[in-house]
């Protein structure tokens, strides 16, 4: 696990605060899409999206679970709909912005 600056890794490759809200980010910090260098994921559960105008919302967080070379960490990320993790073996590796 890293330490308490974590956090402001995780901010710096722009998937602080993240969520989705109807496809769109919720706070627009999407950052640098081509930051995100892998990403592997399983579905452990169907997100049952409602024939309405609300459509369904997914949780989405992250924690920086390890710091990598060539200025990159490694991201576990969580999904949730309904309360439920929809996601398993999410795993991302994200570069970080150069300071």
């Amino acid at each position: 696990m890293l330490g308490p600056d974590a956090e402001d890794d995780f901010a710096e490759a722009g998937l602080a605060g993240g969520g989705a809200d109807r496809g769109r980010q919720r706070d627009g910090s999407a950052g640098d899409p081509g930051a995100v260098t892998e990403f592997g994921v399983r579905f452990s559960a169907p997100v049952v999206v409602p024939d309405d105008d609300k459509g369904a919302t997914v949780e989405i967080t992250g924690t920086v679970t390890e710091r990598l070379d060539g200025q990159r960490v490694a991201i576990d990320v969580t999904a949730k709909s309904d309360g439920a993790k929809v996601l398993t073996r999410a795993r991302a590796v994200v570069r970080l912005a150069q300071c």
